[in-house]
Formats: C-alpha cells, sequence, structure tokens
C-alpha cells in the first residue's frame, strides 16, 4: 500500500491535510481511501485531531462497496487514543452460481445452514458497519532528539451486517511498533517505522502481520525543520482499518434452520 500525506494549511498550533491511499494484493483486492484531517496543537502536551474519509474496494469476489469512515484522536507525547466509525454501504451483492434446488447443508461462516429446495438460492457478499478504537503508550525512547521509540498498542473493534446468515466480526487486537526518525539517507522529517499486528475474530479467527513502512518527505523547495518529539506527533500516520470489512453470506429466505 502507499500513502499521500499532504499539507494544505498550517500556522504555529494546527495542521489541515489531504491523506490519499491505495491498497492492493495478491488475490485481486483493491482500495482506495480519500480523506481530509484537522489536527490541533490545544497545549504543550495535547493535540486534537479529526478527520474523514471515503472509501472504496473492489473484492476479490468481484465486487464493489463504498463507506464513509469518520475519527477522532488524542495524542500526547506518551500516550495515544484513537476512535473510528465506519458506515458501509448496506446493499448484498451476489457472487458465484446459485445453489440450486435441491435441500443441501451449507458451511458458511461457523455455521452449518439448512438450504432448502423450491426458489434458487444465491451466495451474497456484504460489506459491514462499526467501530473500532485503540490506546497506545510510549514503552521507551532514546537517542538525540529522541530518535528511537518504542510504542504499544490495544484495542478493539465491532462490525455488523445487520443481517441473517451474516456474523458480526468482533474481537480485540494489538501491536508493537519501533520507530526511527530522521534517518541519515532519507533526510529531516523521514522516518522507519517496524513492528507487528495482531488481531482475532469469531469468522476471521487469528490474524498475524508483519509491518515495515518508510516515510519519506518531499521537500523540493526548501530543507525540513527538524521537529522535537511531540511536534513530529503532528505527521502521525491516521490510525484506522483501510480495509471495508466484508463477508459472504446466503439469501435468508432459504435457510430453514440451522446448527
Amino acid at each position: 500500500d502507499a500513502t499521500g500525506f499532504l499539507p494544505l494549511w498550517q500556522d504555529g498550533q494546527s495542521l489541515l491535510f489531504a491523506d490519499l491511499r491505495g491498497k492492493f494484493d495478491d488475490r485481486h483486492n483493491q482500495e482506495g481511501n480519500w480523506g481530509f484531517g484537522l489536527r490541533s496543537m490545544l497545549s504543550d502536551d495535547l493535540i486534537v485531531g479529526g478527520y474523514g474519509f471515503y472509501d472504496h474496494r473492489w473484492t476479490q469476489l468481484g465486487n464493489e462497496f463504498q463507506q464513509m469512515t469518520l475519527g477522532l484522536e488524542l495524542k500526547t507525547y506518551i500516550w495515544d487514543f484513537h476512535v473510528n466509525g465506519y458506515l458501509a454501504e448496506g446493499s448484498a451483492q451476489p457472487f458465484g452460481a446459485n445453489l440450486g434446488l435441491n435441500p443441501r447443508a451449507v458451511f458458511a461462516n461457523n455455521t452449518l445452514l439448512m438450504v432448502s429446495g423450491g426458489p434458487l438460492s444465491q451466495s451474497l457478499e456484504r460489506a459491514y458497519s462499526g467501530l473500532d478504537f485503540e490506546v497506545g503508550a510510549r514503552l521507551t525512547a532514546w537517542g538525540d532528539n529522541n530518535r528511537f521509540e518504542l510504542r504499544s498498542y490495544a484495542g478493539g473493534f465491532f462490525f455488523s451486517a445487520d443481517a441473517v446468515g451474516f456474523a458480526n466480526v468482533s474481537g480485540p487486537s494489538t501491536r508493537l511498533e519501533l520507530s526511527a526518525f530522521d534517518l541519515p539517507w532519507l533526510g529531516t522529517g523521514s522516518r522507519l517505522t517496524m513492528g507487528a499486528e495482531y488481531s482475532w475474530d469469531q469468522v476471521r479467527d487469528s490474524q498475524v502481520y508483519g509491518v515495515a513502512r518508510v516515510q519519506i518527505p518531499l521537500n523540493f523547495f526548501r530543507p525540513a525543520q527538524q521537529l522535537d518529539p511531540f511536534q513530529r506527533r503532528m505527521l502521525d500516520k491516521v490510525r484506522r482499518d483501510v480495509d471495508i470489512v466484508t463477508n459472504t453470506g446466503f439469501a435468508p429466505e432459504v435457510v430453514e434452520n440451522s446448527a
């Protein structure tokens, strides 16, 4: 994935920015996120921010979904807190072949469904609305201008399609990140972040990610000013779920019972 963080207006305390993102993988999932945010330093150790995004996803099943994301963040040099709300397009979209007329058992979303004969039933994909939150803390920092930082985070998420046959997606998450700032080979304002993330929910089970992210300043017309450890928090990556959460199921009218 790639992100463009574009300052649009700033003064000594506030920053208005655009956040543009693109993502793809080897399973034919693609997504774009386009957003705007505002951050303000309300004191020498408190940043308050808010942002909004429009998201569009092309799934590996050949469907397209849209959603709006709104978020709020609070930052000190030591602590982080953010919460995001996601409002997804609610209509179900079909994929694959019809299931047919004969009764049969189908395993979907960790549930055994008895599908009746009669009308043809269609496999469906839906986008989920929901929210997530996260609390983080700096564990340690060292080096000139605290050039290296280690931070840990813990939070949770809840997503629902509000439809029969589509299980809720909810659970805990945690991550650990080590960052290095002002890299000699990339210039003032650059950073390298490496870390690991873990999450669990009843639909996707355990998920583990390794993360390596490079932030490169594009200072074409003037050298960047070195920021102190608190000021550079104004340039932190907006933390949110970049994937529109989707899941598959079946048309409700063909479900006779479940176990």
